[in-house]
């Protein structure tokens, strides 16, 4: 996949028909998957469409070109037409931007929206924009609350390299994510499980994710977890994310990133521990206990983990895989068992 704008727009505005992209590879190993052209542009006209993308836009580019999503935003600019800058990924793209900067339209991953409005600047800044599209993956709801306490509003965005982007947005604030147009979907039964299919390309069949979802009563759809997360422990299934997401709500943890991961075990299977961010502290066991029964029974943590370095994705996802092979080499800074 190319890595420079001027190679894109190039082979766009050449007419080229088919595109390949690579998948993250954050749960499964990383495949490449051809688009046709028209996927793209459909994409990049219902993202338009959903927005009210207008002429004056100017689009902010800071996500990596040879990963979908910053591949996808080159191809909007053109779609769109509108002008687009592009500057190198960082961890905070926002904060160094002049105060009276032109830019309307930004997409960027919840690591580097958690950055920004870590500093005045940064959120002085964001608040410039007209849309921001977050991506990649869940954003928790106290840097959800943050944003909407300084005056930032965002769009979560739901799509797979499979769909060639963005299928679903939600606005900060709210429950559920509202499909695109031209987008169905179904909601499996047996195990929750979400798929998906795109109305104007029926030979794509129906795509099944491993994202668990349930439907809401306005039409719109939660997203819950992974199944690939899913802890079986002595045969009841533990879904990590929304009680990650309850943990992170707490305030038991401030300041630290956490996962909940299933241990291999030889009398349960699977183990849940907790893996945490930073330095060692003593664990609020009854507190913990506490918030996670509370979101699912059997999902307190037999133990807690200490990390020196969170491992995620250059998209800013996390790379549970990677968290599980610390923790079995021992590799952790120190950790408390419960009793």
């Amino acid at each position: 996949m190319p890595e420079q704008p001027d190679d894109i727009a190039g082979r766009w505005e050449a007419g080229e028909r088919f595109f390949s992209f690579n998948t993250s590879g954050s749960t499964g190993a990383p495949k490449t998957i051809q688009h046709t052209r028209a996927l793209l542009e459909w994409s990049a006209l219902q993202t338009g469409k959903a927005i009210q993308v207008r002429q004056h836009d100017h689009q902010l580019i800071c996500l990596p070109l040879d990963k979908t999503a910053g591949f996808m935003q080159v191809v909007r600019s053109l779609v769109w037409k509108i002008p687009m800058t592009i500057v190198a990924p960082s961890a905070d793209p926002i904060s160094g931007l002049p105060a009276e900067h032109p830019f309307t339209v930004v997409s960027l991953t919840p690591m580097q929206l958690s950055a920004v409005m870590h500093t005045d600047t940064g959120r002085d800044r964001l608040r410039r924009f007209r849309v921001i599209l977050i991506g990649g993956e869940a954003v928790q709801a106290d840097l959800e609350s943050t944003c909407l306490d300084a005056g930032v509003d965002f769009l979560h965005t739901y799509g797979m390299t499979e769909t060639a982007s963005h299928i679903a947005l939600r606005r900060a604030g709210t429950a559920g994510f509202r499909l695109l147009d031209g987008v169905q979907i179904q909601v499996n039964e047996a195990d929750g499980h979400l798929a998906i299919a795109l109305e104007d390309f029926p030979e794509m069949g129906w795509l099944h994710t491993r994202d668990l979802a349930e439907r809401l009563p306005d039409g719109t759809f939660r997203l819950i977890g992974r199944l690939d997360n899913a802890i079986n422990s002595g045969g009841v299934k533990i879904i990590p994310e929304p009680v990650e997401s309850a943990l992170a709500e707490s305030g038991l943890l401030p300041g630290r990133s956490l996962a909940l991961i299933g241990m291999p075990d030889a009398q349960f299977g699977q183990r849940c521990v907790l893996a945490v961010s930073g330095e060692p502290s003593q664990p609020d066991w009854s507190a913990l206990r506490a918030v996670c029964e509370k979101v699912q029974r059997y999902s307190t943590p037999r133990a807690v983990f200490f990390l020196a370095e969170w491992p995620v994705s250059d998209n800013g996802k996390l790379l549970r895989r990677e968290i599980l092979a610390i923790l079995a080499s021992g590799m952790a800074i120190e950790s408390a068992e419960r009793s």
